[in-house]
């Protein structure tokens, strides 16, 4: 079985810079990143053994970039990295009912690619870190139509590049605390 998926993410980004006594604010709204995936389950599981499933995706670049290390004010929503990209994860299902407890972890490469600066008459050419990333979570079912949810979501991007050299401070370890409720109407 495969399952496809399509994530196109919407956002509102507000930047403000005061710079002496001017006060530049926008506001932008815009879509992000379109990316592109296929889901199939490569292990069915059993009693002690958890399900196993396999995600592959592609990105595409359909968001406008922002670089607000290059320049002083972001001009642009950074609902995306403007980068082409292809990535995996493995996610692990295990049921013990009324408990559902799933893990995982994933890589996301991100294509090099030139870009214009504002105000710059020269490309930068900017390689962006590879991604590796790790979730951990619990779904309970308290009643037949309530489920109570909880899981932790977190990567490491790696120092991306500008030029062929590093651009300190640019890795990240961003992490996703989520707890939710579902509640089945029907």
């Amino acid at each position: 079985r495969l399952q496809f998926l399509c994530n196109v993410p919407l956002g509102w980004a507000n930047s403000r810079a005061i710079i002496r006594s001017a006060d530049d604010h926008d506001n932008i709204v815009g879509i992000g990143d379109v990316t592109l995936a296929v889901s199939t389950l490569v292990y069915k599981g059993s009693k002690n053994k958890p399900q196993m499933i396999a995600t592959f995706n592609a990105v595409a670049p359909t968001a406008n970039p922002s670089f607000p290390s290059f320049s002083t004010l972001a001009r642009e929503a950074a609902f995306g990295s403007g980068h082409w990209g292809l990535g995996t994860r493995v996610i692990f299902v295990q049921k013990v009912a009324p408990i559902v407890v799933f893990y995982g972890f994933g890589y996301q490469q991100l294509l090099a690619e030139d870009f214009a600066i504002v105000g710059s008459p020269e490309r930068v050419f900017i390689q962006p870190g590879a991604i590796a990333t790790y979730q951990l979570g619990v779904g309970f079912s308290a009643s037949s139509k309530v489920n109570l949810n909880a899981s932790m979501q977190g990567s490491y991007i790696a120092e991306a590049r500008k030029d062929g050299v590093g651009i300190p401070g640019s890795s990240q370890q961003p992490l996703n605390l989520r707890l939710s409720t579902t509640i089945r109407t029907a």
